[in-house]
């Protein structure tokens, strides 16, 4: 008999709010085992995606602040720094006696008579009149960050792909390292091997004995793949041009935390290759939540990582 969909948990589920809590095994066991929860969380993880995609275009486009806006900004951050010039008293103190000062018209009063006009350092309304006036261009100030915060991540939000890109670019232009035996075999891709293959489904044969490939100049994880350098079969080419932005290894970090959120576990190895044909970031992960206690292969498109904790997931299985 199946459960009933609790779409608020499943919710929870595919947002990552369950992650590393026994009831997100639950929730993804249901998921593999009950057709309505797999139905539901297909709906509802195609949603997040549309929605994330609807974003980024949104994002895509940033539209200047007006001219006229700027201007007041500016008027107001250059009268705030008038009126505190203004704020400073006129007249110094007199000798053994309260200080002197002088009306508004200019004529002179002697100690211990209050002035009533307000100038200069006074406490009449003029006074309550500036610090209503430093207070209203304190708040444009404050606004005028928040405007500037709100373009900046506007402006940066849809800029993965070309920071990646530039990071790639950053790479290709190091001195070149010798590259290990591995490196040679499958081509150092940002810390993933990229033998190219097109795997099918439940059969991934060779995916398990290639060693991790290091990131570019990372002497210690060079250290660890030379040792395993002789268990690596040769490679059967290299990975489609689509998977060009996992060169970077943000790119490729990004990925796999997605899907270590979403499936738990440990990343033994990742292969840029194929998936019946189709570009594919191929995946095998230990001690995850969902493979049983057997390896788990994960299969994920191109725009894996692309959003953050976005698999755009293929396939999964565990490791026959």
């Amino acid at each position: 008999m199946s459960e009933r969909v609790d779409f608020d948990r499943l919710a929870d589920y595919v947002g990552g709010a369950l992650d590393g809590t026994p009831d997100a095994a639950e929730v993804r066991r249901l998921v593999d085992t009950d057709p309505e929860w797999a139905a539901a969380h297909d709906t509802l993880a195609a949603a997040v995606s549309t929605v994330a995609v609807d974003l980024r275009a949104l994002g895509a486009v940033v539209d200047p602040v007006p001219e006229a806006v700027v201007a007041r900004l500016d008027d107001a951050l250059r009268h705030l720094g008038s009126t505190d010039d203004a704020a400073r008293p006129a007249a110094e103190a007199t000798p053994g006696g309260p200080p002197a000062t002088a009306d508004r018209v200019g004529r002179f009063s002697p100690p211990g008579r209050e002035r009533v006009a307000s100038g200069p350092g006074g406490t009449g309304p003029g006074r309550e009149r500036r610090r209503r006036t430093a207070r209203w261009a304190a708040g444009l100030s404050a606004a005028a960050a928040v405007i500037a915060f709100g373009i900046g991540v506007v402006a940066t939000f849809p800029t993965t792909d070309s920071g990646s890109e530039s990071t790639a670019a950053g790479d290709a232009a190091a001195p070149a390292v010798a590259p290990s035996p591995e490196v040679a075999a499958g081509a150092n891709a940002g810390g993933a091997a990229s033998t190219g293959r097109d795997y099918r489904a439940g059969s991934f044969d060779g995916l398990a004995d290639l060693a991790p490939v290091p990131f570019a100049g990372s002497d210690t994880s060079r250290d660890r793949t030379d040792a395993k350098a002789a268990q690596v079969p040769p490679a059967d080419g290299e990975a489609p041009p689509e998977l060009a932005r996992f060169r970077s290894p943000a790119a490729v970090e990004s990925c796999l935390d997605a899907i270590r959120r979403l499936f738990g576990g440990d990343v033994r190895v990742t292969d840029l290759a194929r998936y019946e044909g189709r570009p594919a970031v191929v995946v095998l992960l230990d001690n995850s939540v969902v493979g049983g206690g057997r390896p788990l292969v994960v299969v994920a498109g191109p725009r894996c990582g692309e959003i953050p904790g976005d698999v755009d997931e293929v396939y999964h299985a565990p490791l026959a």
